[in-house]
């Protein structure tokens, strides 16, 4: 078993251990986004958000759904202290096992959280990119800017360290900045 690799001082021998997840190990729905929070797998799908358990008895890990989410996962983001989730209506965070709703949305594709402030959360929607701030009373919404047609799929930071949504055909900004 394995792959031989030749180096330049001899030989390696390289042990693939694949492990493949679908409908029968609790995976539901096409994959869209997976991301590792807490020392667990996150696995966003069209059926909804899913975490990776490890067996008791030491068999092959199943992936459970996560209760509060039933819909398409587009985006997940690990920071400390939460699991951020882009999905069909909305933002969501899940911390612990408990999942919330922060705030409604169309379609949330895409978010991003600002290097330069923790507090600044940016999302992009199918129909405007959006600027979010945490204060006192948790996520408000602090800036938008309207599609101009296209759905906002992502949002990239620009030279100046400013928020630009991006329209998914194009590899420059949509000449939008959200302030």
């Amino acid at each position: 078993n394995g792959v031989w690799l030749t180096t330049s001082n001899g030989l390696a021998r390289l042990h693939l251990d694949l492990s493949a997840f679908d409908e029968q190990s609790g995976l539901r729905g096409t994959l869209v986004a997976l991301a590792r929070w807490n020392d667990t797998l996150y696995a966003g799908t069209t059926s909804g958000l899913f975490r990776l358990q490890q067996s008791a008895t030491g068999g092959t890990p199943t992936f459970e759904p996560v209760a509060g989410i039933k819909e398409t996962v587009w985006a997940l983001v690990s920071r400390p202290g939460a699991l951020w989730i882009g999905a069909q209506s909305g933002l969501f965070s899940l911390s612990g096992k408990e999942v919330k709703q922060e705030a409604k949305a169309e379609v949330v594709y895409d978010l991003s959280f600002s290097p330069k402030n923790e507090n600044v959360l940016y999302l992009a929607t199918r129909t405007q990119g959006m600027r979010w701030v945490k204060g006192e009373k948790g996520w408000e919404k602090t800036g938008e800017v309207a599609s101009s047609g296209q759905e906002f799929r992502t949002v990239a930071e620009d030279a100046d360290g400013k928020r630009v949504p991006m329209h998914p055909a194009r590899a420059v900004p949509a000449g939008m900045q959200v302030k």
